[in-house]
């Protein structure tokens, strides 16, 4: 969304209002780097994703999710549990480990599929609102603070 809206594709007046159910914390700790950023150890132990030189960690939690997005195969279902084993997914603190290359691969891959660019495109499309639904929405908000 950030990107669309740097680029000029995204007017935030006529962007629609999203709800977010799931949320994922990631640190690029190069780019951190790059604006003399220090990132708090305690972040760092909240993040699901941390990217760092040629090194990805990803929780556990996110790791399964995503791959089941992905429609990954047996195998590499197993590799990645295989890698976890032994941690609580659950607590994200104690499960951010470095994925090995081939799991990398498939993530990345997957995620520059034409499916995930058509769904994003899908998704920023889906939140284009008209004037109406922006004062419906508004009168909502409103309502509720009453």
């Amino acid at each position: 969304m950030l990107t669309s809206y740097l680029n000029g594709e995204l007017d935030i007046a006529t962007t629609a209002i999203d709800s977010i159910s799931d949320v994922a914390v990631g640190v690029n700790l190069d780019a951190a780097e790059s604006l003399g950023l220090e990132i708090d150890d305690e972040l760092l132990e909240q993040a699901h994703v941390v990217l760092e030189g040629n090194s990805l960690s990803m929780s556990a939690e996110l790791v399964l999710e995503y791959m089941q997005q992905l429609g990954t195969d047996e195998t590499m279902t197993q590799m990645a549990l295989a890698l976890m084993e032994g941690s609580n997914p659950q607590d994200l603190s104690a499960v951010l480990k470095n994925l090995p290359p081939q799991l990398v691969e498939f993530l990345v891959a997957g995620r520059k599929s034409d499916e995930f660019i058509a769904a994003d495109r899908d998704y920023l499309a889906g939140l284009r609102c008209t004037e109406e639904m922006i004062a419906e929405q508004q009168a909502e908000l409103d309502a509720a603070s009453e």
